[in-house]
């Protein structure tokens, strides 16, 4: 990439966002998880199995995301570089 780079494609934007996107997703994930293990660490023995259900649930939700994440870092990485480069230039120093 030259160093008078244009504006980087809405593709490339777009590629440098999902990771973000996929970023949020996971930390609310891992905040449903966490108030998922309060709802069953305080549930009565009646509610129990369904309060651990819920929390087995939350589990998996967050390792989706986290492997989503994960996936779009790895892939995302190379295809957002020029995007992350021009950006960088378009922004005050110590940004």
């Amino acid at each position: 990439m030259s160093a008078h780079a244009t504006a980087p494609h809405r593709e490339q934007w777009l590629a440098a966002a999902d990771p973000v996107i996929a970023y949020a997703e996971w930390r609310m994930s891992c905040t449903s998880v966490w108030e998922a293990y309060r709802e069953w660490s305080k549930a009565t023995r009646a509610d129990a199995n369904l309060a651990h259900a819920a929390y087995a649930a939350a589990l998996d939700r967050e390792d989706a995301a986290a492997r989503v994440y994960s996936r779009l870092i790895k892939r995302g990485a190379e295809r957002s570089r020029a995007a992350w480069t021009w950006l960088g230039r378009q922004l005050p120093d110590g940004v």
